[in-house]
């Protein structure tokens, strides 16, 4: 993203109350850290007790047995070291005072037998105790498949809340030693309703649809309304990936039959559209910025779109609708120029399947890939240079290219505040 307009910032410190909350809950952090520390090292923890308590138990052994010659052998010596990881207490049963190493082996020893026992009993016991968690969550959120969507969710959603993964390869995704806090598997189908049966669906607050495929993603929310019947107080709310961008007005249109469901709430939603959304809200138009005056400007600063990627094309369909949300369908237009190989193809498809274009004076350049065009760069025309110029090539590499490019092109020729 690249901006003519002044470097802007964010700021603020958190509150007392913040900061105190902080202090507060610190001391249950740290014990829960502590605690997923010693479940995933039970192992480690288990040899290094055993290893410690079996040589102070050598040590004391040797020095208590060394005062007794009829039982001062080394079978002796290691045989009674030995029943000390059982809490045997023969040797101790005649009282007395007993050597230092002797004294600290014989409670080292039965705690080093507990953590290999736990990690036994964890071993064995931890998946079929994971899935008993899962099928009985409550107020959870289930987020279904894996990639770079659900991975998001995932990591963002189980900070603060139960989240239920539900995939097939959920353990090669999240292995134990990687696990969140906050997170349960299921593996299996996640279109299966039975595999949904074990996430808990009845009584979870948000089902997550993150496949790669939107029809499996609309399956996912069929097998859901039906586990989750009788949700009339509070209603199951389903969120579907969809792949394709022309398909989200078209489904939030028709709900897929849903809209006589008091129990069963569906929404779309794309990586990109929240992409652009994002971007926007971080870098908005002189128009759109928070401390923007309460009229709209009769002639808007321009704008460029270099790309018609996923991105691209979502970018330019968010700018128009908050263009036409805040200037009303009588409004002047707002000029966006847009360069792709391909510009004119895909803004023609574009313009029928968005309204909110009507508002927009959409100037395509075919250019062959994606470059800041030369018309952009005329300063005498209706509305001057570019306010800001977004870069949305699908490749990483051209986009990064094609940005420094035309960072340093309207560098040059208008100076550029800020290159993002």
């Amino acid at each position: 993203m690249i901006s003519r307009g002044a470097p802007g910032g964010r700021g603020g410190r958190a509150g007392v109350g913040h900061r105190l909350g902080r202090w507060a809950t610190r001391p249950q952090l740290v014990a829960g850290r502590l605690a997923r520390w010693l479940r995933r090292h039970l192992l480690g923890t288990f040899a290094v007790l055993g290893v410690i308590a079996f040589s102070l138990g050598l040590i004391g052994m040797y020095r208590q047995f060394r005062s007794e010659p009829a039982m001062f052998n080394w079978p002796n010596i290691v045989f009674f070291t030995a029943t000390l990881f059982l809490a045997d207490g023969t040797v101790f049963q005649d009282g007395g005072r007993y050597p230092l190493a002797l004294e600290i082996a014989r409670f080292l020893a039965p705690v080093a037998t507990a953590v290999g026992v736990a990690d036994g009993v964890s071993t064995i016991f931890a998946q079929r105790f994971e899935r008993f968690r899962a099928r009985h969550a409550r107020h959870h959120v289930i987020v279904c498949g894996t990639g770079p969507t659900a991975s998001a969710l995932v990591d963002k959603l189980s900070r603060s809340k139960r989240v239920v993964l539900v995939a097939e390869d959920a353990e090669r995704e999240y292995p134990d030693a990687e696990l969140p806090p906050g997170l349960l598997r299921v593996v299996g189908d996640p279109m299966e309703p039975l595999v949904l049966a074990k996430a808990g669906v009845a009584r979870a607050d948000v089902v997550y649809g993150c496949l790669p495929d939107t029809s499996s993603n609309l399956a996912i929310a069929l097998a859901a309304r039906r586990l989750a019947a009788d949700r009339a107080e509070q209603p199951l709310r389903c969120v579907a990936q969809v792949g394709d961008l022309s398909l989200i007005p078209h489904l939030r249109a028709r709900r897929i039959g849903f809209n006589d469901d008091s129990g069963f709430r569906l929404d779309f939603f794309a990586v990109e559209v929240l992409g652009a959304r994002a971007l926007l809200n971080r870098y908005p138009p002189s128009w759109a910025a928070p401390d923007r005056g309460e009229q709209p400007p009769v002639v808007p600063a321009s704008l460029a779109v270099l790309g018609l990627s996923g991105l691209g094309r979502a970018l330019v369909m968010e700018l128009a609708r908050r263009w036409l949300a805040l200037v009303g369908a009588g409004g002047p237009l707002l000029p966006i120029a847009v360069a792709d190989s391909a510009a004119d193809e895909i803004l023609a498809a574009l313009r029928v399947r968005e309204p909110a274009l009507a508002r927009v004076a959409l100037t395509g350049h075919n250019t062959p890939n994606g470059e800041l065009p030369p018309a952009v760069m005329e300063a005498d025309g209706p509305n001057g240079p570019p306010e800001f110029v977004y870069v949305c090539q699908s490749d990483e590499e051209r986009a990064l290219l094609c940005g420094l490019d035309a960072a340093q092109v309207l560098n040059g020729r208008f100076g550029v505040a800020r290159t993002t």
